[in-house]
């Protein structure tokens, strides 16, 4: 994570997940939920948004790890998640999104 790079992660999510998520504070909900201040957060915890048994089953937050399994293969990392897209299979694209997210936050969680 030392060397991501929130900008190239911005970039990134603006190409392949602003499709379907917002990422500002207060935003809407879309084909998938706001990600804003998603690091540190738990699974399926956005109120108003319709999550998948997979990801409302799943425990603890959203820390570096899960997101980097998430991101690499949402499917296998919550099978029956309704997410589709395939993922991320270059470890910096996965950590400089990583990192576009942390960035989000008022108070982001510590670096790993």
């Amino acid at each position: 994570m030392a060397s991501a790079d929130p900008e190239k992660g911005g970039a990134l999510f603006r190409r392949q997940c602003a499709v379907c998520h917002s990422a500002n504070e207060g935003g809407k909900n879309g084909v998938g939920p706001n990600l804003y201040d998603v690091v540190g957060k738990p699974h399926g915890h956005l109120e108003g948004f319709n999550y998948s048994a997979a990801l409302k089953g799943k425990q603890g937050p959203w820390n570096y790890e899960e997101l980097n399994h998430w991101l690499l293969a949402p499917a296998k990392y919550a099978p029956g998640t309704r997410m589709g897209f395939v993922g991320l299979k270059d470890v910096q694209d996965r950590a400089n999104v990583i990192a576009y997210l942390r960035s989000l936050s008022p108070n982001p969680q510590p670096l790993p």
